[in-house]
């Protein structure tokens, strides 16, 4: 997939205000991105003509575009960057779509549990690259979700799994992970497996 002249336009500019502006807090750049802020500026020396053959740079540009979400509503946006948020968002999407797919080597279930009434459970995951987490889950009485508002990693780690009567009566799906089945997707399978 090649990138329009505009799409690296955009992606310079995003360089630049990130890089030279202060649309990223420095404390939360080097957590985000783990390097200071000027390890940044010889990929801006070499854009808008950056190699997009490594992935590790398409999810570094993909993480910058991603986190300048947070500052589309400042004046001087327009100073910086000149399109649109909308924008920016569809050019970290392309670069997303540039990505191979996430190859999971290890995937382990924990749980399910019951805290306050509701289901949760964790999902271990080690991917092919050596990259690794943990995603957690609610049942929402049809399907998995993604846990955005309930009890964190720790708590449901430290739950004694629910009975088998709790979990049939409340029809909560506890069927081994189909091959295929992506954590960071609600557990969505490729549609091509």
């Amino acid at each position: 997939m090649i990138l329009s002249p505009l799409e690296r336009a955009v992606i310079f500019e995003c360089l630049r205000a990130t890089i030279d502006g202060d649309f990223i807090h420095e404390t939360e750049f080097r957590i985000v991105f783990n390097r200071p802020r000027d390890a940044l500026r010889p990929l801006l020396e070499r854009a808008p003509q950056i190699d997009l053959s490594d992935n590790r740079t398409i999810w570094l540009l993909m993480m910058l575009l991603t986190h300048l979400d947070s500052a589309t509503n400042r004046a001087d946006w327009a100073d910086w960057i000149s399109v649109d948020p909308a924008v920016v968002a569809a050019v970290s999407d392309r670069l997303y779509a540039m990505l191979p797919p996430l190859e999971y080597a290890e995937l382990t279930v924990i749980g399910p549990v019951e805290i306050d009434r509701r289901f949760y459970r964790l999902i271990d995951y080690r991917q092919v690259n050596g990259g690794y987490g943990t995603t957690s889950q609610v049942w929402d009485g049809k399907r998995w979700v993604d846990n955005l508002d309930g009890p964190g990693c720790p708590a449901i780690r430290g739950t004694p799994p629910a009975s088998n009567e709790a979990l049939a009566q409340a029809g909560v799906d506890v069927s081994p992970l189909p091959p295929g089945y992506d954590p960071g997707e609600d557990g969505r399978v490729p549609e091509d497996q």
